[in-house]
C-alpha cells in the first residue's frame, strides 16, 4: 500500500472518529439534560407527594378534631333535654308554671341546637358524595333577607349589637334555592354576631352588580389573621371568639356556605384585618 493511501485512510479514520466523538457528546449532553429534567421532575414529585401528605394529615388532625367536639356539642344539649325532661315528669319534683316554661324552652332550644348539627354533618355528606340537589326557582332576596333579620335579631339584642339589613328595591326576585341561600345568611350572619364584642355592629347589604346579586355581611369585630382567609372556608375550622374560646358548632358553617354559593354558580370570600372587623361577601348569578 503507498503512502498516499495510507495517508488518506488514516484521515478517513481520524474524522470517523471525529464524527463519533462529536456524536458521543451530543448524547452525553442529551442524556445529562433527560436526567437533569427527570431529577426536577422528581423534585416536584416529591414535594406534591409531601405536600399531599401534609393536607391529608391535616385533614385527619382536623378530623379528630371535629369528632371530640361533635362528641361534647351532642352531650350538652343531650343531657340538657334528658335532664329537664326528667324533671317534668317527676311528680314528686314541684315545678313552678314558670320554671316548667322555662325547662320546656330549654328543651325546644336544646332539640334545634341537636338538628342544626345533624344537619350540617348530613349535608356535608351529600355534597362529598355529589348527591346535593337545589330547588331552583324565583325568589325574592328581599325576603330572604326579612327572614334572616327576624330570625337573628334576638341574638344580636343580647349583646346589644346593632343588626342592619338594606336591599336595594331592583333586585326583586332572582333563580335560586332560598332555603339554602337562607342558609348561607343565617351562618353568616351568626358567625358575625358570634365574634363581635357586645355594643358592636353587624350589618348586610345587597345590591345589583355585573348580572349578579352581590351580598356583603360585615360586623366590627376582632377581625381574622390573613393566614386564615381561605383555611376557614375548609371543614373543621374554626377561629377563636371573643373571649379566646373555641367557639360552639361544628366548624361546617362556613365550608357549606361556600358550596351552596358555588353550587349556585357563584362565589364566596372574606376581607378582613386584624382589630378591623371582616366583611364576608358572596355572589351569586341573576340568571340561571
Amino acid at each position: 500500500m503507498s503512502s498516499g493511501v495510507l495517508a488518506e485512510s488514516f484521515n478517513q479514520m481520524a474524522g470517523s472518529l471525529k464524527e463519533n466523538q462529536a456524536a458521543l457528546e451530543e448524547a452525553y449532553k442529551n442524556l445529562e439534560q433527560k436526567v437533569a429534567e427527570r431529577t426536577q421532575e422528581l423534585g416536584l414529585a416529591n414535594q406534591e407527594l409531601a405536600l399531599a401528605n401534609w393536607r391529608l394529615d391535616e385533614a385527619s388532625r382536623h378530623k379528630d378534631e371535629f369528632l371530640a367536639s361533635m362528641s361534647h356539642e351532642l352531650r350538652t344539649p343531650l343531657n340538657a333535654i334528658i335532664g329537664f325532661s326528667e324533671v317534668l315528669l317527676d311528680r314528686s319534683l314541684k315545678v313552678t308554671e314558670e320554671e316548667r316554661k322555662q325547662f320546656l324552652t330549654d328543651i325546644l332550644n336544646g332539640g334545634k341546637h341537636l338538628l342544626i348539627l345533624i344537619n350540617e354533618v348530613l349535608d356535608l355528606s351529600k355534597i362529598e358524595a355529589g348527591r346535593m340537589e337545589l330547588q331552583i326557582e324565583p325568589a325574592s332576596v328581599g325576603q330572604t333577607l326579612e327572614m334572616v333579620q327576624s330570625t337573628m335579631r334576638p341574638l344580636a339584642a343580647k349583646k346589644r349589637i346593632d343588626l342592619r339589613f338594606d336591599s336595594e328595591d331592583q333586585i326583586g326576585f332572582i333563580p335560586m334555592d332560598a332555603a339554602r341561600i337562607k342558609q348561607v345568611l343565617l351562618n353568616l350572619v351568626g358567625n358575625a354576631i358570634k365574634f363581635t364584642p357586645e355594643g358592636g355592629q353587624v350589618w348586610v347589604r345587597a345590591v345589583s352588580q355585573n348580572s349578579a346579586v352581590l351580598v356583603e355581611v360585615g360586623d366590627t369585630g376582632l377581625g381574622i389573621p390573613a393566614a386564615l382567609h381561605d383555611q376557614i372556608f375548609e371543614p373543621f375550622i374554626q377561629v377563636p371568639t371573643c373571649s379566646g374560646d373555641r367557639p360552639e358548632g361544628t366548624g361546617l358553617g362556613l365550608t357549606l356556605a361556600k358550596e351552596f354559593v358555588e353550587i349556585h354558580g357563584g362565589k364566596i370570600w372574606v376581607e378582613s384585618d386584624i382589630g378591623k372587623g371582616s366583611r364576608f361577601f358572596f355572589a351569586i348569578p341573576v340568571t340561571n
